[in-house]
């Protein structure tokens, strides 16, 4: 990392400590897809995001396209089918599996409790065990990620108990009508631009506060930090019963 591999500087890394990050079979798409006298980065910073979605957007494109195409999809799929573990065994049709980004939010919210994640957001959505195995190795590549990798902004962790804040009697009332509108709409299927419409209506605007204040107390409540991701999508993850013991006062 930091230097060309003909010098001296930077540091090793290891396939053992790549393989912390990415399934094997990403790396191997990683190197299928670079032409041989050119060298390449492999991220480990927030670009590990962009590899991911890389990744699914190649693997859909792949199994789209014949096996004896040629060109730009003939070459997609050759990559593809060089960067299987097991020769000759490509899915039939893209299976399925979680946007990178987002699962690393599930995991934080689930303290890396993988059997959680997966039971409260994708067990509906796995369908085959090739899914299954696929979800679980994605799941520990991103919370390896999480604790031993990624940029600062990404490693917060959930507060375990309701966090002492001296605050108004403004701010105090605008936490209780946060924790009516959580309770007022279903988490699991309302849309965040929806639920991001009610917070300003029913909350924000309707105790006259400053927006970003508001939105600073409770990254505070929530993950002790100043800011933190979207706070609709945030709080669809954390869930109701989360949301009320955090938000307290």
């Amino acid at each position: 990392k930091g230097a060309k591999m003909s010098s001296s500087k930077g540091e090793l890394v290891t396939f053992d400590q790549a393989l912390e990050v990415y399934a094997p079979e990403i790396i191997r798409w990683i190197f299928a897809m670079q032409r041989p006298n050119h060298d390449f980065s492999l991220a480990f910073d927030e670009d590990v995001i962009k590899v991911y979605d890389e990744f699914d957007r190649a693997e859909c494109a792949a199994l789209a396209c014949p096996a004896d195409r040629s060109g730009k999809d003939g070459f997609l799929r050759r990559a593809y089918e060089f960067s299987m573990i097991e020769r000759g065994s490509l899915p039939e049709s893209q299976p399925f599996r979680p946007p990178f980004r987002e699962l690393c939010n599930r995991l934080k919210v689930c303290d890396g409790d993988i059997e959680r994640v997966l039971s409260r957001f994708y067990q509906n959505k796995i369908k085959t065990p090739f899914e299954e195995t696929a979800f679980r190795q994605r799941a520990r590549n991103a919370w390896n990620w999480l604790k031993n990798f990624a940029p600062e902004e990404f490693r917060y962790e959930l507060n375990k108990v309701p966090l002492a804040m001296d605050l108004s009697d403004a701010y105090k009332t605008c936490l209780q009508d946060l924790i009516q509108v959580v309770t007022s709409v279903d988490l699991e299927t309302v849309d965040p631009k929806e639920l991001n419409q009610k917070i300003y209506d029913d909350v924000i605007r309707k105790n006259n506060c400053e927006a970003k204040d508001f939105f600073r107390i409770v990254y505070r409540k929530l993950i002790n930090r100043d800011h933190g991701t979207r706070m609709p999508g945030f709080l669809k993850e954390l869930g109701r019963e989360r949301i009320m013991n955090l938000l307290s006062v």
